[in-house]
C-alpha cells in the first residue's frame, strides 16, 4: 500500500507539472488519479508547484519531511496531504502540523491557515478533511523531543541490513555532478528525464522502492 501511495503521489505531481504520460501508468493507479482530477475540478485550490513535493528541514526542531501540496484555497495558504489509504486517521493531523511548521520555517513569508488530508479512492471518489486542533503542534513536538531523547540515551534500535560501499572516484564525481549530494540537494538531471519511456519506467519503479530521499 505504501508503494501504491508513492506511485499515486508521483502521478498526481506529474499531472500538475504537465509531464504525465497516462499510457505508461499501471491500471491500479488510474482510479486514484481520476479522483485527484475530480478534486481539482471541484475544489477551488491552486497548488504552488515550486513549494510542493519539496524536501524541507527544520534547523530549529531538527526534523525533516516532504509535503505533497502547498497552495492557495479560498485566498489563503494551506497544506494538503494526499492519501491512498483505506481511511483517514487521527495521525494525519500530526503529520500535517509537521508540514505546516516546515513550510513556515523555510518560507517565513507564508502563514499556513489550513491543514487538509485528501483521501483518493480507487473508485474515482475523494474525501477532503480539514484538521483544526491547535494542540496538534504540542503533540508533534512532544514526539520530536522524545525521539531526540531516545537518540541521546542510545535507546533507538539500529536497522539490520546489508551495507554496500563502492570506492571509485570517477563514479563518485559522476553521481555528484549529475545528481548532487545529500538528502536535501538530490536532483534528477534533465538528460535523465529525456530518456525513452522504457527507461523512465525503470527509473520510476526503483524510485518507488527507495526511502524517499
Amino acid at each position: 500500500k505504501r508503494v501504491l501511495g508513492m506511485a499515486v503521489d508521483l502521478a498526481c505531481d506529474y499531472l500538475e507539472r504537465q509531464c504525465l504520460d497516462e499510457s505508461t501508468l499501471d491500471k491500479r493507479i488510474l482510479g486514484y488519479l481520476g479522483a485527484y482530477k475530480k478534486f481539482r475540478e471541484i475544489v477551488d485550490f491552486e497548488p504552488n508547484l515550486e513549494k510542493s513535493m519539496k524536501p524541507m528541514y527544520s534547523k530549529k526542531w531538527q526534523f525533516a519531511g516532504t509535503n505533497d501540496l502547498v497552495g492557495i484555497l479560498k485566498g489563503e495558504w494551506v497544506v494538503v496531504d494526499r492519501k491512498a489509504t483505506w481511511a483517514l486517521y487521527p495521525s494525519n493531523a500530526i503529520q500535517l502540523m509537521a508540514y505546516k511548521m516546515l513550510i513556515e520555517e523555510n518560507y517565513p513569508e507564508i502563514k499556513i491557515k489550513g491543514r487538509y488530508a485528501l483521501q483518493l479512492k480507487d473508485t474515482g471518489c475523494y474525501e477532503f478533511q480539514e484538521y483544526k486542533d491547535a494542540d496538534d503542534r504540542t503533540t508533534f513536538l512532544s514526539c520530536v523531543m522524545l525521539h531526540h531523547w531516545k537518540l541521546k540515551n542510545g535507546l533507538t534500535k539500529k536497522e539490520k541490513g546489508e551495507e554496500i560501499r563502492i570506492h571509485n572516484g570517477a563514479l563518485a564525481k559522476f553521481l555528484v555532478d549529475n545528481f548532487s549530494e545529500g538528502a536535501f540537494k538530490k536532483r534528477i538531471s534533465a538528460w535523465v528525464k529525456e530518456l525513452d519511456s522504457n527507461n523512465l519506467k525503470i527509473l520510476l519503479k526503483w524510485l518507488m522502492y527507495g526511502d524517499g530521499h
